[in-house]
């Protein structure tokens, strides 16, 4: 009987699973929202206890002081992030020639610089001759962007609704999902229960400090080192920083726009003077935050080998886009548990009446 209700429980997980696939675009913004309410449970509960104000209070308090805390940060930031956005949408065209006539220069292909300067020949005909395409592809383009930007904003306003709600009720809705447990078996399903917490919790609210930290250097390392667009560079270095290795991908980022802009601008290094200083700065953040941030922070933590959340990201990824990204590192802490607790156990036991035997 037990094994018929084994793969009951993993079908009907299986089939949640799918589901929440099939309605990403229902489910995503509750997601965010409960794991947002699931990071800051911990510190909930100790300002409950510590100042002993009662949750709603607490819930209220804290969404308020957010709301200040972003509205003070956007008046703040809000003009830069503004000033170097409408600057690289500016110099785009400026950048896109200077590729262009270094490909020319490197390759002795042409192509690319006519299509960034207009120069393609025969492109006007083109155009005219399947006019009628080209406005219902636009037009096309057009909804899908409109569409996309409304569920956006849609899911912006909703996650917060959605964040008080569901860590209004966290408490009592763990007290009754415990309720429902089989008492023959509640004390071990809480036992694996409270390891998959700390295993997948520890992680991502470690991960997530690492990276404000790490939004914070590559910002003002970035900013010393006079590079172009450098808290754009830098927030999204930063975040990045989540997924091991990713943040490689700023740093070239970072050291593309630094050449561009000194080929157009007229400077006198070289471009290995003006690559240098970006790489600078991401080795000693690197450093720093591998020898110094990361031990402090997550020495506690039962964290998961980069290697293994670099792959785990890119598979969940692949399979289910920013719904699979989500529910990634939540299912392989999960299955890392179960596999040492159970599997790990069976085998072992099977290893040793093999030899025995």
């Amino acid at each position: 009987m037990k094994p018929i209700q084994d793969v009951f429980w993993l079908i009907l997980a299986i089939s949640l699973i799918w589901a929440g696939y099939i309605l990403r675009g229902v489910f995503i913004p509750m997601l965010v929202a409960f794991a947002a309410a699931y990071t800051v449970e911990p510190w909930l509960i100790q300002l409950e206890k510590r100042w002993r104000l009662p949750r709603t209070l607490v819930i209220s308090g804290g969404v308020v002081l957010a709301s200040i805390a972003g509205l003070a940060a956007t008046i703040v930031l809000g003009p830069q992030i503004v000033a170097q956005i409408d600057q690289l949408i500016g110099k785009t065209p400026v950048y896109a020639a200077t590729v262009a006539d270094l490909s020319l220069q490197y390759t002795g292909n042409d192509w690319l610089r006519d299509i960034f300067r207009g120069q393609f020949p025969g492109i006007n005909e083109q155009l005219i001759a399947g006019g009628a395409q080209h406005v219902e592809g636009t037009m096309r383009l057009l909804i899908d962007a409109a569409s996309g930007t409304s569920y956006f904003i849609t899911a912006i306003l909703l996650i917060p609704i959605y964040f008080v709600f569901i860590a209004w009720n966290y408490g009592p809705l763990l007290e009754r999902l415990k309720e429902l447990l089989p008492s023959a078996n509640r004390d071990r399903i809480l036992q694996l229960a409270a390891r998959m917490d700390s295993a997948v919790g520890n992680f991502i609210r470690g991960r997530l400090s690492v990276c404000f930290w790490m939004i914070l250097m590559f910002s003002a390392g970035f900013w010393l080192v006079d590079v172009p667009y450098w808290f754009l560079l830098g927030c999204g270095t930063g975040m990045l920083s989540f997924i091991p290795f990713a943040a490689v991908i700023g740093c070239v980022m970072a050291v593309v726009v630094q050449c561009l802009e000194a080929s157009t601008t007229g400077s006198s290094e070289t471009w290995l003077q003006a690559a240098m200083w970006p790489v600078l700065v991401y080795c000693l953040v690197q450093l720093f935050e591998g020898w110094v941030l990361t031990p402090w922070i997550q020495s506690q933590s039962m964290s998961m080998s980069p290697v293994t959340v670099f792959v785990v990201l890119m598979i969940g990824g692949s399979l289910g886009g920013l719904y699979g990204l989500l529910l990634a590192i939540p299912l392989a802490g999960c299955l890392r548990v179960l596999g040492e607790e159970l599997l790990t156990p069976k085998l072992e036991s099977w290893a040793a009446d093999a030899s025995r035997s």
